[in-house]
Formats: structure tokens, C-alpha cells, sequence
């Protein structure tokens, strides 16, 4: 299980050998009791400090290569950097950090004297003092904290390990190093020199020897990206607005004045020690700038992520917080940069080409007062260098947009890979978007594999880069866009062709389908939609039954049934003795509506209450079935006009008049017959204005002017 990492000198061995003959004239299962101040003396006599809470690992006992932080291991630090990550108050677990202390030397203790090794050659051997440290580093504090969360519920429980739940265990093995040091647990128990063990798993519940019946599963094909989870998106959508409104801000402010003051400085005369070492001018100004202006979230409280966020490239300061030094900036902007690149791709649902093509103009407001991107396509175009499009553009994704130009503008000012290599002294030669901000390259070159960028980014938020087990690739954002409209928006394959750039209905068909569940989801979702939308209308019209106000202006033969409906129900409700409440109108609207088969939207205030299996106008001799809302009839009985927008309707049939009016004085023909069009099909919505406008004269001329100008 170790590898052999260096062939020690006889006198080394001499000198260890006598340390561990002095010590093993006490018992090993002494060691779990010792008191800190002989854990102290043992840990000196074998060469691994003088200093309670750290262990050190000297050239003298381990004189070949092994990493600066596992040469001295602050115990008490490590144990720590794992209960972090959970969401406790960590002042009320010193106590209990203390004890971990005492029980990682403990067990390091032990380790060095007893033979725990596993490989078959070298099972009676004890371990390396590398070997040690790197276990006291990582996989003891891992499986410690987890001990120490579960006894800050249970304090009257003795020992640590005992804590952990069978549950607990089961998830830590699931890691192969940390099942190695739990059976390595198990074995010191078994030879009575360690008492304080974690539950074995339960080993009594019988086995079916023919196995659990199996499932049968779809068919994976290779290189199919499905749609990101709906419980991934919720966990990991959090905290990438945190990055983008929270961190952005404060971190773009600290690398502009970062920039600003390594502008200020003579670099003739600067060197490495000068410019980022622990006294240095970058180090200093990140210091003061964090004390002048602490960073704050966007209500005003300090700032600090609820997620482990990784800020440092090593071991020792992966999870620092705030950052420090000129390293864990760099880190942080590509990160923000990834988390920008997370919404583009989701907010825009545009292709990997075009989206890593925007330039850093790429935002534009429209005559409509909207904001759009503007970029490239590329896949479906027959011109060469692509075909210009718009996106429309939400305030999250101008915002992300917005922080990114500020981002690629900061960096183009800050030095090109490592600091020492200055000041960059001519402008980038791309107008990209996203620029590449790694710890060995160079703002001036564009960002290159943005599959790697979110996979980085899913693990220095705490995620899994392989949701679903399949890797956060770009595409799949366009498949959980084209899913969750599938599901959620009346005439959903229009709306995402046009979004999707695609030429044919087909090709949007595919990505609202590509999900086996999406059509079951899409159905209750579009059924329950229409139970509520109905449930509305009813609670409107039993509320004007219950005020004595006029009712509203449904127009339409449901219009009448409703009014009856909402009567018959609330007496249904007073003979057993109940009155009309909140989920009234729901149940009303179930029946109504057939459990959502009913009340389908033809136009935003048109609405057809037919149910499959009655008549209507809108099918060929009245054939039963499903209704055709592509041929909706006005004097069918099953149509209803919304009123709502009944206090519109007349500014718009005055809107179309004005324009007709002024068309044929200009003797713009087509103008005034358009325009007439559009003022006799807004004119059937409500019948009573109708009525009104045909009686004036005016109108009238209209009317049959446009109709001489279609003989």
C-alpha cells in the first residue's frame, strides 16, 4: 500500500529503531490514554515536533521529496477546513475540535508503532512518516469532522468515531483511501489497541441469491447530451448568481485599483519578493484595500460564500477566505468568468460557436426599448462567415455580459501569465468576449475549451462536473432550455425555433423530446395551467355574485354557464354545510374543464371551453374529438372572450381608425385595408362595443370601403 520512497542511511534506521524500542516498553493500548503532555514527550521522541497540534515531518526522519504542507500538519487547521464546508456555528465546536487533536496523535502515534500496512509483502511493516503525514493531512481530518458534526448532536456519546452513523459509513467508503484508513481503524480494534471505532456495516439481513429483479433501461447513445437535472440546476443556479451579484461587483472593484496601482509603480526597479512576496506591494495593497473597503454582499452584510468555494491552487489554501494574494484573484476571475459563461449559455440557449464568438459589444438595446445580444451564426448558414442574429436578453444575462467586458477589460491591464513578467504593453488583438485568464496565459488570447471552463467551475463551487453522469457540456444547456419551455409554454416549439435559430419545426422538436418524461410532464403541467387559468375566471365572477358589483365582461354563450356554474356550486356547498373558501373555485374548475382537457388559450384572451368528445364548430360535421383552434369559429357556442382587456379594446379600435383614416387621405391603399382588417377582427372580441362602433356612420364608410377595394 506505500510505495517505497527512499532507501534511509543505516544511522537513520539505528536512530529510529532505538526511538521505537524506548517507546514500545509501554503497551500499545496505553497510547488511546495518554494524557497530552506524554502524547507530547512521544511525539518529540520519535522526531515529529515539540509543538502541540502540529505535526512535523523533518528531513532528518524523512529525508526524501515530500510535499511543503505535509512537513508541518496544523491538526486543529485541517480538522477545521473540513467543518467549514457544513453550515454550523464552528465556535461551538472548539471543544470538540480540541478532542480531534488529541485522537488524530493519538492514532499517528500508533501508526508509527504498530504494523498496520496492507500490501502482502509489507503487511507487518509500519508505516512511513510520509505515509503518516499524508493520511494526518486529508482522509483522517475528512473522516474526524464528520465524527465531530455527529457528537455536537450527541455530547453525552463517548468517543469520536462511535458517532458516525452506519449511514455515515457507508458514504465515506464509497472514497477507496478513506475505506482503506477505516479498515485500518478496524484492524487496531481487533489487536485491543484501539477502542473508539466507527459501526460495522449491518452484515445480518439475508441475500436473495438471484439478485434484485432488473431494470430495464434505455438504450445510451454515445455523445447524446441530455438536459442538466432540474435538482442540479436548483442547487448550483444559487450559487452562481452569488458569484455574479455578490462577488463580481466587490471583486472587479479590487483588480481595477489593483491595476491602477501596479500602473503607478517604477517595474525597473521591482522584483519577484517585491512585487508578491509575503511583504510585497500586491499582498500589501490586497490587506489595506480589504480593510478600507471590506467586501459586502448586495444587502450590505460581509461577504462570505455558503458554499465551499475553492480560492487557492494548493492543499493549504484551497478554501481561504477572503482572498490574499495575486494567485487566488486569478483564480476568482476565472471562476466569475466561468459563471458568466454558465448564464450566457443558459439565459441565451445560443450554440457553443456563437455564443464564445460575441464580441464585447455584443449587448444592444432595440427600438422597443429591449436588450438583445448581437452575434454569429454559424451552423445552419450557407454564408461562409456566418449570418448575423439577436438573442433577447434578460437583466441577469446583461448583467453577466455587463461584469465580463469589465472583467476581459481589468485583466488586458494586468500582467500576461505570471506578475514578473510586467505590465502588457500593447492592446489584444481579439475582440472576444471571453479571454483566457489562466495562471500560465494571457488576457490577449482568447478563452479556449469553455467544456473545461464549466466542468472547473462546477468543482470550485462544491458540484459535481458530471450531472446525471454526463459532463456539463455546452450543449446540454440548449436541451434543458428547449425541456423546460416543452414544458412550461403554450406554443413552446414556436417560441424556441425562432430562439434555437432553427429552419425546420423537426429539428426544435428534438430537444423538447429528447427527455422520455418531457411529453408526460408537458401534459400535467399544460392541464393544470388550464385549471387555474379557469379557477381565476370563476373566482372573479363569484366575487362580483358575493359584492353585488357588475360582473366582468366575458363575452361568449360559457360566459352565461359560468354565472350558473358559480351559483349551483356555492348552494351545493351550503346544503352540506360548507361555505365557499380558497380551493372552491379549483374544485368547480376541475369539473369544468374535464381535469384540464378543457379551457384550451386560441389567442391571449380567447378561450376554447370545449372538452374531446363534444360538439363544435371548429371540426368538419361537428365531429367529436379534439378541438382545431386553428379554426376557431366566433359563433361557436364553446368560445369565450376574456375581459381582459376589455379597457384596451377601445384604445386599440381607435388606434387602427386613426391609421385607416390617415391612409386614405394619403391614398395609401394597402395601408388602410390592412388596418381596416385588423379593426373588424378586434371588433368580434366583445359584442357590445361592436354594437357601439356599428352604429356610427363613420365606421360604416370604412367598413365598405374596404370591402369595394377586395371586388
Amino acid at each position: 500500500m506505500n510505495a517505497p520512497e527512499y532507501q534511509p542511511s543505516p544511522s537513520l534506521d539505528i536512530v529510529e529503531d532505538n526511538c521505537i524500542a524506548a517507546l514500545n516498553r509501554f503497551d500499545l493500548e496505553e497510547f488511546q490514554h495518554l494524557s497530552q503532555a506524554d502524547l507530547l514527550l512521544a511525539q518529540s521522541v520519535l522526531g515529529h515536533g515539540h509543538r502541540w497540534g502540529i505535526w512535523e515531518t523533518s528531513k532528518t526522519i524523512n529525508p526524501g521529496k515530500l510535499n511543503s504542507s505535509f512537513r508541518a500538519i496544523d491538526l486543529a487547521k485541517r480538522l477545521r477546513a473540513f467543518l467549514n464546508k457544513e453550515p454550523v456555528p464552528q465556535a461551538s465546536l472548539d471543544d470538540l475540535v480540541a478532542e480531534g487533536v488529541l485522537t488524530l496523535v493519538r492514532i499517528a502515534l500508533l501508526l508509527r508503532l504498530a504494523p498496520t500496512s496492507g500490501q502482502r509483502v509489507s503487511k507487518n511493516r509500519r508505516l512511513k512518516p510520509s505515509s503518516i503525514a499524508k493520511r494526518l493531512y486529508m482522509e483522517g481530518p475528512q473522516i474526524l469532522s464528520r465524527a465531530i458534526l455527529r457528537k455536537a448532536k450527541r455530547p453525552d456519546t463517548q468517543g469520536l468515531y462511535a458517532c458516525l452513523t452506519q449511514e455515515d459509513v457507508g458514504e465515506l467508503i464509497q472514497g477507496k483511501r478513506i475505506r482503506i484508513e477505516i479498515e485500518r481503524l478496524d484492524a487496531l480494534g481487533s489487536r485491543g489497541w484501539w477502542t473508539d471505532l466507527p459501526p460495522q456495516q449491518d452484515m445480518t439481513r439475508t441475500t436473495n441469491p438471484r439478485g434484485p429483479k432488473g431494470v430495464l433501461l434505455p438504450e445510451e447513445i454515445a455523445g447524446e447530451y441530455q438536459p442538466i437535472p432540474d435538482a442540479y440546476l436548483a442547487e448550483i443556479g444559487p450559487r452562481i448568481l452569488w458569484l455574479i451579484r455578490d462577488l463580481g461587483p466587490n471583486l472587479l472593484s479590487m483588480l481595477e485599483s489593483l491595476a491602477a496601482c501596479l500602473e503607478s509603480l517604477d517595474w525597473s526597479a521591482m522584483t519577484r519578493d517585491k512585487l508578491i512576496g509575503d511583504y510585497g506591494v500586491v499582498n500589501k495593497f490586497i490587506a489595506t484595500n480589504l480593510r478600507e473597503f471590506p467586501w459586502k454582499d448586495y444587502q450590505g452584510k460581509p461577504l462570505k460564500p455558503a458554499f465551499p468555494l475553492t480560492t487557492g491552487a494548493t492543499s493549504a489554501d484551497k478554501f481561504e477566505w477572503p482572498p490574499r494574494n495575486y494567485q487566488q484573484l486569478r483564480i476568482l476571475s476565472v471562476t466569475l468568468q466561468s459563471a458568466h459563461l454558465f448564464i450566457a449559455l443558459l439565459a441565451s440557449a445560443g450554440r457553443i460557436g456563437e455564443v464564445e464568438t460575441l464580441t464585447r459589444s455584443c449587448v444592444t438595446i432595440a427600438r422597443d426599448g429591449k436588450d438583445y445580444l448581437k452575434g454569429w451564426t454559424y451552423k445552419l448558414s450557407g454564408n461562409l462567415f456566418g449570418d448575423a442574429r439577436q438573442w433577447p436578453a434578460p437583466t441577469v444575462l446583461v448583467q453577466a455580459v455587463g461584469q465580463q467586458l469589465r472583467l476581459a477589460n481589468v485583466w488586458f491591464r494586468l500582467p500576461a501569465g505570471t506578475i514578473e513578467d510586467g505590465l502588457p504593453t500593447i492592446p489584444p488583438a481579439h475582440s472576444g468576449l471571453w479571454v483566457s485568464l489562466g495562471t500560465r496565459t494571457s488576457a490577449s488570447k482568447p478563452l479556449g475549451k469553455c467544456e473545461g471552463a464549466l466542468k472547473m467551475l462546477a468543482e470550485r463551487v462544491g458540484m459535481n462536473p458530471r450531472p446525471g453522469g454526463i459532463n456539463l457540456h455546452a450543449h446540454r444547456f440548449r436541451k434543458t432550455i428547449g425541456r423546460l419551455a416543452g414544458v412550461a409554454l403554450f406554443n413552446s416549439p414556436l417560441v424556441l425555433k425562432r430562439l434555437f435559430g432553427h429552419k425546420s419545426i423537426e429539428m426544435t422538436l428534438r430537444y423538447i423530446l429528447c427527455d422520455e418524461d418531457v411529453r408526460t410532464q408537458a401534459e400535467t403541467v399544460l392541464r393544470e395551467l388550464r385549471i387555474l387559468h379557469c379557477a381565476e375566471a370563476l373566482e372573479e365572477v363569484r366575487e362580483a355574485l358575493a359584492k353585488g358589483i357588475p360582473l366582468p365582461g366575458h363575452s361568449g354563450a360559457p360566459a352565461a354557464r359560468m354565472v350558473e356554474a358559480v351559483k349551483d356550486h356555492e348552494a351545493r356547498l351550503a346544503k352540506s354545510s360548507r361555505i365557499w373558501e380558497d380551493g372552491s373555485a379549483y374544485e368547480l374548475a376541475y369539473l369544468m374543464t374535464a381535469a384540464g382537457q378543457g379551457w384550451r388559450f386560441i389567442q391571449k384572451n380567447i378561450v376554447c371551453t370545449k372538452v374531446p368528445g363534444e360538439d363544435g364548430l371548429c371540426r368538419k360535421k361537428r365531429k367529436r374529438g379534439e378541438p382545431d383552434t386553428s379554426n376557431c369559429k366566433t359563433e361557436c357556442s364553446n368560445r369565450i372572450v376574456l375581459a381582459l382587456e376589455r379597457r384596451d379594446a377601445e384604445e386599440v379600435l381607435d388606434s387602427y381608425l386613426d391609421i385607416a383614416r390617415q391612409a386614405r387621405d394619403d391614398e395609401q391603399y394597402l395601408v388602410f385595408y390592412e388596418a381596416m382588417q385588423r379593426f373588424a377582427e378586434e371588433l368580434d372580441a366583445f359584442q357590445d362595443i361592436k354594437a357601439r362602433y356599428s352604429a356610427d356612420p363613420e365606421v360604416n364608410s370604412l367598413l365598405t370601403a374596404c370591402q369595394e377595394l377586395t371586388q
